[in-house]
């Protein structure tokens, strides 16, 4: 397939996920059909990653350091599923055994209600469950890194610095969500933060949905960097866009990266090779007059016998 056509596939899928990714952070910003926003993340990280893959197939100078990219996606997505299965297995054994433990000993429970867990019991399980979402979060920022770099270099073959600027914004939006996760995470495991207050001000589900629930007390510095990243997320997104946009509608694809078209053939009679291999010349010797029809044996111009030439 033309590598030309490949670049502005590359450079379509590109634009579509930053315009999906603008969508969700967006969103994410909106309580209640914030979760939406999930959906539209995942739309987006298709595109994304097609778009490398196909920049991977096109006769970009740095085509190779672009389908890498694409391809540690795929890597990325199934390390983190791997991971998460073996975490969540871990923690499901670590919880049921607690659970077991409760029943056996815990002589005061009622027959028919569940025994009384306290935070000893589910805190450890809660703890496997946040370092298991930390390692996956750690395996996904090595993704970001790597775009980074391809973001940089894309930006200068297509003479668009937005590109290179929205790689460093994902990547700054990618770490400081993580800050925010990360920080939460360990404050509950640590016990700095308990379960309890946390109900208090909307259950352990605002983890992971809307940030407004936690923007009061003791979480609001988790709340204003969680907000702050889909901030940097918006922003961007819009960079990108706008300079794949750009991109695509000036002659940066066409004149450099498509494939030219073959030379049109030769006008007939004049240096066809129809003429030339059969012996007959593509001029009259004597007057210079060009032979168009091939096999004449005399010029129409001065009769001569072209097959003693």
């Amino acid at each position: 397939m033309d590598a030309g056509y490949q670049a502005e596939k590359g450079l379509e899928n590109l634009k579509n996920a930053f315009l999906l990714y603008l969508i969700g952070f967006v969103l994410a910003l909106v309580p209640v059909i914030g979760a939406v926003a999930g959906i539209l993340y995942i739309v987006a990280l298709i595109f994304l990653i097609l778009g490398w893959r196909a920049l991977g197939r096109s006769s970009l100078s740095q085509r190779v350091n672009y389908g890498s990219t694409g391809r540690w996606f795929i890597y990325a997505i199934i390390i983190a599923i791997v991971i998460g299965i073996i975490g969540g297995v871990i923690s499901a054994i670590v919880l049921f055994s607690a659970i077991a433990s409760q029943q056996l000993f815990n002589s005061t429970s009622a027959i028919g209600n569940p025994p009384h867990l306290p935070p000893s019991v589910v805190e450890p399980f809660l703890a496997g469950i946040m370092g298991t979402v930390i390692v996956v979060y750690i395996v996904w920022i090595s993704a970001w890194v790597r775009m980074r770099g391809s973001t940089s270099h894309l930006a200068v073959e297509v003479s668009q610095p937005r590109i290179a600027t929205a790689g460093l914004l994902y990547l700054v939006q990618v770490l400081v969500a993580f800050i925010s996760a990360a920080g939460l995470f360990y404050s509950l495991s640590t016990g700095i933060f308990s379960f309890t207050n946390l109900s208090q001000i909307g259950g352990t589900g605002a983890l992971f949905g809307s940030y407004y629930g936690m923007l009061a007390g003791d979480f609001a510095i988790f709340s204003v960097l969680g907000l702050l990243s889909s901030a940097i997320g918006i922003a961007a997104s819009y960079l990108g866009y706008e300079g794949v946009k750009n991109a695509l509608s000036s002659n940066v694809v066409a004149t450099r990266f498509r494939t030219p078209p073959p030379p049109p053939p030769p006008p007939p009679g004049v240096g066809s090779p129809s003429a030339t291999q059969r012996g007959t010349p593509a001029y009259c010797p004597r007057c210079g007059h060009g032979i168009d029809i091939p096999d004449s044996s005399f010029c129409p111009s001065c009769g001569v016998s072209l097959r003693a030439a």
